[in-house]
């Protein structure tokens, strides 16, 4: 019945895992765990490749790094269940009835062949330190949405962070493999999704984002998700409307219909250092925006 599949880079997941998969021998169902380690470091390899000792487990390493989104297609092909679940390896169980909340959603769909449940995610409530407080404090303003609320714009909040879906939208829909680098490849699944008119319902089953990244690791992928903006907005055969839920984008389209951008791009580049140390130094969300927008504007 269901397929878990585990993209894995420099994670320790037993923890995770074990408890997965105790889970699922609840719930007496048909199921596979399904985990593609994406060239890690080998002390995460040896840690992790004890894993098969689990009953309907398995688990092997790439001789190269597929990237983001390859990775994800390449576990959806090795799956051999109708329905899969699609999580990143840095997660950590909110709820012990984490499965059987998925399987109660199932239901509702039981008429449907195409369909996608989004459980969300949130962030541990405990503060980290300081270097890593930029990625905690995005998350927790950003990211962590009650399931009331993402469902007002449902394609808006899509992540393939925490999703269960149908192995037929994968027949026709794949993510992009042209993403290999951080960022909005959930942009245009999300999008093609919403094209495609696939029902996507958001429920309150979240898992932890465990794997915070440093505080100046994290704004390098910002800065790798701009630029993949940037190409995606280049991109004739992504129509405008694609990126109608990016808030910020909007607010450049809004600027440069008003011809402010040059003003922006002047004073960006004489306080881009010191925003740039308020975000490293202090997680500064407010400099963040300030940041993302001066390199869409700075790149143009």
């Amino acid at each position: 019945m269901l397929s878990v599949l585990i993209p894995v880079y420099n994670w320790d997941v037993r923890a995770f895992v074990n408890e997965l998969h105790r889970q699922l021998e609840s719930e007496n169902i048909p199921y596979e765990i399904v985990i593609e380690d994406d060239t890690s470091e080998e002390r995460y390899h040896l840690l992790n490749s004890s894993l098969p000792k689990l009953p309907h487990t398995s688990y092997c390493k790439n001789e190269i790094n597929l990237g983001r989104s390859k990775i994800r297609n390449s576990l959806i092909s090795k799956s051999q269940y109708p329905y899969l679940l699609l999580m990143d390896c840095d997660a950590g169980i909110v709820s012990p009835d984490f499965i059987h909340n998925y399987i109660k959603a199932i239901r509702k769909f039981s008429t449907k062949d195409n369909f996608v449940i989004s459980g969300g995610v949130v962030y541990r409530p405990e503060k980290p330190e300081q270097d890593y407080m930029l990625r905690w404090k995005y998350g927790r303003k950003k990211e962590e949405i009650p399931a009331k609320k993402r469902n007002t714009h449902p394609y808006k909040s899509f992540t393939p962070f925490n999703i269960l879906a149908t192995k037929t939208i994968f027949e026709t829909l794949r993510f992009d493999e042209t993403f290999s680098s951080y960022g909005h490849e959930d942009t245009v699944f999300g999008y093609q999704l919403q094209e495609a008119g696939v029902p996507l319902l958001h429920i309150d089953n979240p898992l932890f984002h465990d794997g915070l990244d440093k505080n100046e690791v994290y704004l390098q992928k910002i800065e790798c998700a701009v630029e993949n903006l940037i190409r995606l907005a280049a991109d004739p055969s992504v129509p405008p409307k694609a990126f109608d839920d990016i808030r910020l984008y909007n607010f450049h389209r809004k600027l440069k219909a008003l011809k402010l951008t040059s003003i922006y791009r002047l004073k960006y580049r004489i306080f881009k250092k010191i925003i740039r140390q308020r975000i490293i130094k202090k997680g500064d969300l407010i400099c963040l925006d300030l940041y993302k927008l001066g390199k869409i504007i700075g790149d143009e």
